[in-house]
């Protein structure tokens, strides 16, 4: 048995796909999927709960002992309502343009190093958000509901209902990598292993993109 954690938009685009290769190569090999936020992902890796664990590289994980093989590398856009006044912008959609606007956004208020925060940050905007949460969904609802403007990973917008918003690129080499993270202060198994080099030979998810090879490098 091998447990694989992971967070809700690779849960829903590429975790699938991943087990059912799996049980077609190796059926004896029985996966356990722990989907969570990241917070809670991380104290899962830590405690000695999950085997193998999926994750971007930001913010970075408190371990030391972590190694990792990127997966994708997939942008950050911008959510809003069709009939927002950004509709009248053409794509990418201008940082300070989006900053005039109440943001809801992935992630916690108090943690600023995820990647939307760092981009604004680097163009002298210092964001607070209205509204986070974890689910993907949630935010385009508010959003829906013209509380703000989302601000997300791609596949997290690909994997959401998005009617009754726009997705829109944001300007800037602004992505999200995500990678398969593994423990070096344990021996991972021979299921775990496997499933290891599965991760890094299924078909990554629609709308991102292979990462540079020096990425893929690692492998326990």
């Amino acid at each position: 048995m091998v447990t694989l954690g992971s967070y809700p938009s690779p849960s829903a685009a590429f975790v699938p796909r991943v087990l059912a290769a799996l049980a077609r190569t190796d059926p004896d090999i029985q996966v356990i999927l722990s989907d969570h936020s990241i917070p809670v992902l991380d104290e899962a890796f830590t405690a000695g709960k999950i085997d193998v664990c999926l994750r971007p590289l930001t913010p970075p994980p408190v371990s030391q002992s972590l190694r990792h093989r990127v997966l994708w590398r997939e942008p950050l856009v911008i959510v809003h309502p069709l009939g927002h006044p950004l509709a009248a912008l053409a794509d990418p959609l201008p940082a300070a343009a989006v900053a005039e606007y109440p943001v809801i956004t992935i992630g916690r208020a108090e943690d600023m190093a995820f990647e939307w925060y760092k981009l604004f940050r680097d163009r002298g905007q210092d964001l607070q958000p209205v509204h986070t949460t974890n689910q993907p969904q949630t935010v385009i609802g508010l959003v829906r509901e013209n509380l703000g403007v989302g601000i997300v990973n791609a596949l997290a917008a690909n994997v959401s209902d998005t009617t009754g918003v726009a997705v829109r690129r944001l300007e800037g080499d602004c992505g999200r990598k995500v990678a398969a993270f593994w423990d070096t202060s344990r021996a991972l198994t021979p299921a775990a292993r496997t499933l290891f080099r599965l991760l890094g030979s299924t078909t990554i998810p629609d709308g991102t993109e292979p990462p540079p090879a020096q990425d893929t490098a690692d492998t326990p």
